[in-house]
C-alpha cells in the first residue's frame, strides 16, 4: 500500500507533471511535421540561387531587399535548391530539438551546481510557455523562410549569452571569440533580434561597469562588433528599396506610441499563464537547486523590469517604424521569447535574493499544487497551438492539407501547357500551413512558384 502511494505521490510531483507536460506539447509538433509543405515565400530564395549563383545572390538580396546577410546565406541553401521535400520536412523537427539542446546548456552555464534533470525540467518548461502561446507557429517553425531567418535567430541567441555569461566569468578570449561570432550571426538574421541584442549587450555593459567601476575591455569589444555588424544591416541599400512599398514607415511618435499599446496588451495575455508555470516549476526548483548557483542573478529586479519593457517595446518597434503597420506575427515570435527569457530570468533573481535571506520563494501545499495542474490542463483544452495541433492531426486536416498539396504538384509534373490554373487549397492547417499562391499571376509570389517548377504562369480558381 506504501508502495502504491508513493507512486501516485510521485506521478502527481511538480517534477513529473512538468515532464509530461514538456513531452506532451512538443510531440505533435514533431509529428505534423511529416505533412509540412513548401509555402509560396520559399521558392523566391531557391530561384533567386540558382539565377545568381550561391555568392552572387548574396549581394543581390543586399542590394535589392534587405540587410540580412547571415539568413540570407542560409535561405540560400534551401532543400528545394537540390528538390528534396524530405529535408524540407525535416528542418522543423531539427529546430525544435536545437532549441532544447541550446536551452539544456544555458541551463547548465547558469546553473553549473545543479542537477541534470533541473536543466532538463528548465528546458522542457520554457519549450511549453513557447509553444503554448507563441504569436505564429506556422510562421515560426514550419515556414522555411520565417523559421531561418527567425527561430534560428532565437536558437543562437541562447548559445550568445551562454558564452558572454562564460566570458563576464571567465574571460577568456575563446569566450569572446564565439561571442562575437554568435552576435555576428543574430544580428545578421532580422532587425528584431538585431535592435533585442544591441540593447541587452548595452546593459550588461554598462552595469557591469558601474557594479566594478571600471571598463570590461571584453564586453567593450563585442559591443562594437554587434554596432558595426548592425551598421551593415541597417546601410543595407536594400533597406531603402523595401522601405518604398511601405509609404506610412518611419513615422516616430506614431510607431512608439502604438509599441507601447502593444506591450501592454501583449503582458496583459502572456503574464498570467506564464507565473501558473512559473510556480510549478519553482516548486521543484526550490528544492534541488544549490544556494552557490545563484551568482549570475545578483542583479536590481527593478532594473531588469525595467529593460524588461524596454526589450518588449524594441520588439514592437522595428515593425512599425519599418512598414507603419503592426509587424507581422513572425516577429512576434521574438518578442515572445525574449519576453520569457526575461520572465524567467527575473523569477531567479528573486528566489535567489530570497534564498540568500533565509525565506522561502514559494511553498505550496499538495491541494494548491493539483489544482494548479488542473487549471493548466483546462487552458490546454481552450484554443492554443499545442491543442490546435492534436486537433489538426486527429481530425486529418494536416494529412489532408498535405494531400491536395501532393496532387497539385503531381498535376503540374504532368502538365502539357507552360500556363497553369490550379485548384485552390481546400484544407489548411494553423500549424503548418503559410501563405499559399493566389489567384493572381503576376505578384512576386506566383511568378517564383511558376519559375521553379518551370511554368510560364501559375495561379489558383475555385472549383
Amino acid at each position: 500500500m506504501e508502495k502504491v502511494k508513493s507512486f501516485f505521490s510521485k506521478c502527481l510531483s511538480s517534477e513529473m507533471f512538468l515532464i509530461g507536460l514538456g513531452i506532451f506539447s512538443v510531440l505533435p509538433f514533431i509529428i505534423i511535421s511529416v505533412f509540412n509543405n513548401p509555402a509560396a515565400d520559399d521558392f523566391a530564395f531557391s530561384v533567386e540561387c540558382s539565377n545568381h549563383g550561391y555568392w552572387g545572390v548574396q549581394s543581390w538580396w543586399y542590394t535589392h531587399w534587405f540587410g540580412r546577410y547571415f539568413s540570407t546565406a542560409l535561405l540560400s541553401l534551401n532543400p528545394l535548391l537540390i528538390q528534396s521535400f524530405f529535408l524540407f520536412k525535416l528542418i522543423p523537427v531539427v529546430l525544435i530539438i536545437a532549441l532544447f539542446i541550446s536551452l539544456y546548456y544555458l541551463a547548465r552555464t547558469l546553473f553549473v551546481n545543479a542537477e541534470k534533470r533541473l536543466c532538463l525540467l528548465f528546458s522542457l518548461c520554457f519549450i511549453f510557455i513557447y509553444l503554448f502561446f507563441m504569436p505564429n507557429v506556422a510562421e515560426g517553425i514550419y515556414w522555411f523562410a520565417g523559421a531561418i531567418t527567425y527561430q534560428v535567430a532565437n536558437i543562437l541567441t541562447i548559445l550568445l549569452f551562454s558564452c558572454v555569461i562564460k566570458l563576464v566569468q571567465t574571460k577568456k578570449n575563446r569566450f569572446l571569440f564565439l561571442s562575437v561570432l554568435f552576435a555576428f550571426c543574430v544580428i545578421g538574421s532580422n532587425e528584431t533580434s538585431m535592435l533585442v541584442i544591441d540593447l541587452i549587450l548595452a546593459t550588461i555593459f554598462i552595469y557591469n561597469f558601474i557594479i566594478i567601476k571600471k571598463i570590461n575591455y571584453s564586453l567593450l569589444i563585442l559591443l562594437v562588433f554587434a554596432g558595426i555588424f548592425s551598421l551593415i544591416v541597417i546601410l543595407s541599400p536594400g533597406n531603402f528599396i523595401r522601405g518604398e512599398y511601405y509609404p506610412n514607415s518611419h513615422q516616430i511618435f506614431n510607431s512608439a506610441f502604438q509599441s507601447f499599446f502593444q506591450v501592454l496588451n501583449h503582458m496583459i495575455r502572456w503574464v498570467p499563464f506564464t507565473i501558473l508555470v512559473a510556480i510549478i516549476f519553482f516548486d521543484v526548483f526550490n528544492k534541488y537547486i544549490p544556494l552557490g548557483s545563484g551568482s549570475i542573478f545578483n542583479v536590481n529586479p527593478i532594473f531588469v523590469i525595467i529593460v524588461l519593457c524596454l526589450i518588449l517595446f524594441a520588439g514592437f518597434f522595428p515593425g512599425y517604424w519599418s512598414m507603419g503597420a503592426s509587424p507581422p506575427a513572425r516577429t512576434k515570435n521574438v518578442t515572445y521569447f525574449f519576453y520569457i527569457s526575461g520572465f524567467l530570468y527575473l523569477g531567479f533573481i528573486i528566489f535567489f535574493y530570497l534564498k540568500k535571506k533565509g525565506k522561502s520563494f514559494l511553498t505550496i501545499s499538495p491541494w494548491v499544487r493539483y489544482l494548479l495542474f488542473i487549471i493548466i490542463i483546462i487552458n490546454l483544452c481552450y484554443k492554443n497551438n499545442i491543442s490546435t495541433a492534436y486537433e489538426e492531426l486527429i481530425t486529418g486536416s494536416a494529412y489532408k492539407y498535405n494531400v491536395e498539396l501532393q496532387d497539385r504538384y503531381e498535376l503540374i509534373r504532368n502538365a502539357t501547357a507552360d500556363t497553369l490554373i490550379v485548384p485552390e487549397l481546400k484544407n489548411h492547417s494553423a500549424t503548418i500551413s503559410a501563405a499559399d499562391i493566389t489567384a493572381y499571376a503576376d505578384i512576386p509570389r506566383n511568378k517564383y512558384y511558376a519559375e521553379y517548377f518551370g511554368l510560364k504562369s501559375i495561379k489558383t480558381k475555385k472549383e
